[in-house]
């Protein structure tokens, strides 16, 4: 489904549509919104691929006044297919046709020029601008450093076939499915694990697609949808923070972004699907296009046992780090002491407040977990506490452990929630031991 009514509407996306081409858009005007490249760069790129088949081309101009219609022949926020791309002796040219069939370019390498063609010029376009002085089809030779002031953008459909190693996940993500927005947590947002191993070095592709199933899909597109791509070894992701990739979240069909790997070695990557303000159900395609083979790619599934345990920091226990009052504790009882577990304790509070999990292992066939030194340091070095939200999660030796619930500064008053999920059944109950922070 196709056409002007689509938000955000371009050649791209409707070839994405009918032909499965990925789709990008540049903006000429703005590139850092869409891309690492210059428009030189960038159009010196499209150039290479499309005279060797693996791309079509369109551009777009932006807005116009009436007047500039007129005198430069454009015509306001319309697309532009490409004919060809030449760049000649450092001077970039594109051939352009107007779909209407007529009306065109009044400017510099225009039909109507005089100065600009150089006979060698005319032979290295092999155009002869008064063989079609009096032919009106919408045709015409336009230099790029024109196109940087009258185009806004530029679309690109490129060959899937250029990747030899593709993979496709397809998902709804319900409106209710976690906050509302991304900024507190991203625990709820789907996320994907990919993996894969380069010898020199790789390039991946990330095409988020919405699916559209009935005409208010587009017709009144409240979702603002885009990608985070995380280097962390492909743990899940918890906070917002920042990520290695990151995609404008807008209410456009797709979302592009593109992967360059230079290290060596197996490189593991989290992707993120991201919405803003989330208030509608979303219906996507996530779709992987790799030079590299892809060793695996999966998306990161919760644990199957959620606890959810509610509580407040009052008078009796709001201690913070070093009071004599104590903090709210929990024992943690897993089953056969031979297994591991994946443990994620999330806990949430007002943004007012700075809080802290404190995670020890009380089994006494186990001395302190050594791998929690890192993130929970001894008393007198600087913990890491975070307004409004803390995450434990870790795969821990089945056992006994004690979590403490601590704020930043003592006497805070107020309610929080612990959010505790595992990949073995536990036995969660309130520490009747006085918990402080040693």
């Amino acid at each position: 489904m196709g056409g002007l009514q689509l938000p955000d509407q371009n050649s791209s996306a409707d070839l994405y549509v009918l032909t499965g081409w990925i789709p990008e858009r540049y903006n000429i005007k703005d590139p850092s919104v869409s891309s690492d490249k210059s428009p030189d760069e960038y159009f010196d790129m499209i150039l290479k691929y499309f005279h060797n088949g693996n791309c079509l081309v369109n551009f777009g101009t932006g807005s116009l006044t009436e007047a500039q219609e007129k005198s430069l022949g454009l015509v306001t926020q319309h697309g532009y297919a490409c004919l060809n791309l030449v760049n000649y002796k450092g001077r970039r040219m594109a051939l352009l046709k107007n779909p209407w069939a007529h009306f065109g370019w009044k400017g510099n390498f225009s039909k109507e020029d005089t100065v600009n063609w150089t006979r060698e010029m005319k032979m290295a376009l092999k155009f002869d601008p008064t063989s079609v002085k009096y032919v009106d089809n919408g045709v015409f030779w336009i230099c790029f450093a024109d196109m940087k002031k009258y185009f806004d953008s530029c679309s690109v459909s490129w060959n899937p076939e250029f990747f030899p190693y593709k993979q496709a996940f397809h998902r709804t993500w319900a409106h209710d499915e976690g906050p509302r927005k991304q900024n507190y947590s991203l625990s709820k947002n789907p996320q994907y694990v990919l993996t894969i191993e380069v010898q020199t070095q790789a390039t991946v592709w990330l095409l988020l697609s919405k699916h559209i199933t009935q005409k208010s899909d587009f017709a009144d597109n409240r979702i603002y949808m885009g990608l985070e791509v995380f280097k962390n070894d492909g743990r899940k992701v918890f906070y917002s923070g920042k990520p290695l990739l990151q995609s404008v979240q807008s209410n456009a069909m797709n979302t592009l972004v593109k992967l360059r790997e230079t290290s060596k070695g197996v490189q593991k990557y989290t992707i993120v699907v991201c919405q803003y303000e989330k208030t509608e159900t979303l219906h996507y395609t996530l779709r992987v296009f790799s030079i590299v083979p892809i060793v695996n790619m999966r998306e990161i599934k919760p644990h199957p046992h959620q606890y959810q345990l509610l509580g407040q920091w009052d008078q009796t226990n709001c201690g913070g780090p070093y009071s004599e009052k104590p903090n709210p504790s929990y024992k943690i009882e897993m089953g056969n002491s031979d297994s591991r577990c994946g443990l994620v304790c999330e806990l949430k509070a007002s943004k007012d407040f700075g809080v802290f999990l404190f995670v020890e292992n009380l089994s006494l066939h186990h001395k302190k977990a050594e791998f929690f030194r890192e993130r929970y340091p001894e008393k007198g070095e600087r913990r890491e506490y975070r307004t409004g939200y803390f995450v434990f999660d870790e795969v821990v030796q089945s056992g006994s452990y004690k979590v403490t619930l601590s704020t930043y500064q003592k006497d805070l008053v107020g309610p929080y929630i612990l959010d505790i999920s595992s990949s073995l059944p536990l036995k969660i109950t309130p520490s009747t031991s006085i918990s402080k922070l040693k």
